[in-house]
């Protein structure tokens, strides 16, 4: 079982022996806080027990004391003192009963003021240290001695190394042949290799090519347009180019407006083309 004693360590020597305080709430606990300085007084190093720790529980069980003795035995305690009491305003009653090795060895309450706790309790605290059994230091043990017989030593004759044989020759090891082990990485095994995007240079040159004719279509048609209306000022009487002119402008008109009709099939059919290739790349 896990004993969980929260410490409050008073700046005293090593050896200085220690006990445990255990309040029974927290209004108890106030006052618990002001025991530590007269405790430090009498040489005694205080562990103080947690909200929610076992020593708490102790305080329910019917075989009290010896629940309490337990504890101060995993706590290595000389003493567990039961806190109890409440201050009322400036005044209370703080009852404290002392218990050493499961037997309760006295219970004692003085009144204390707000303030005045430490020092009205370093009197009280005295008597009841009194009443703590004489701790005997353990004997120290001493560590195990090594004896050292001495043993007769005979003469060591000299022996001459016999000569190498061609046996003991150390031996040519082979190296083994080691098997290939498998990847340790799945993704070694199982995941094919990215392709590379090839780049999609027929279907950008086809597109550039449908724009290009796009626009010379568009060109040619607006001149074929513009000449077209010209030529109909002539049927209106209010023309000034002469019957050559007009027959010259009437076959430009033709070639433009043909090279517009030829350049924008071949527009057309070249986007097509970019759309198709645009698809399958």
């Amino acid at each position: 079982m896990r004993w969980l004693v929260c410490s409050l360590l008073l700046p005293l020597s090593a050896s200085a022996a220690s006990v445990l305080l255990v309040p029974v709430d927290e209004k108890a606990r106030v006052l618990a806080d002001e025991l530590i300085e007269p405790f430090g007084a009498n040489k005694l190093t205080v562990k103080m027990a947690g909200p929610g720790s076992p020593a708490l529980n102790c305080l329910k069980d019917p075989a009290r004391e010896v629940c309490l003795g337990n504890i101060g035995e995993k706590a290595k305690v000389v003493a567990v003192f039961v806190v109890s009491g409440a201050l009322k305003g400036s005044k209370g009653t703080l009852t404290l009963e002392m218990s050493s090795k499961g037997t309760v060895l006295k219970k004692d309450s003085t009144r204390v003021t707000r303030g005045k706790v430490k020092t009205q309790m370093r009197g009280p605290l005295a008597s009841l240290l009194k009443l703590l059994p004489s701790s005997e230091p353990s004997a120290p043990v001493e560590p195990p001695k090594v004896t050292v017989t001495e043993t007769q030593k005979e003469p060591v004759q000299a022996v001459e190394p016999a000569p190498a044989k061609v046996a003991d020759a150390p031996k040519k090891t082979e190296p083994l042949a080691l098997t290939p082990t498998k990847s340790a990485d799945p993704l070694a095994l199982t995941t094919p290799a990215p392709k590379q995007v090839k780049p999609k240079v027929a279907a950008w040159v086809m597109t550039g090519l449908a724009i290009a004719a796009a626009g010379t279509a568009a060109t040619f048609g607006g001149l074929g347009l513009s000449n077209k209306a010209k030529l109909e000022t002539v049927n209106e009487g209010i023309s000034t180019l002469s019957y050559n002119e007009a027959v010259a402008l009437q076959q430009t008109s033709n070639t433009q407006l043909t090279v517009a009709l030829g350049t924008g099939i071949g527009a057309g059919v070249t986007g097509v083309l970019a759309g198709i290739l645009w698809g399958v790349e």
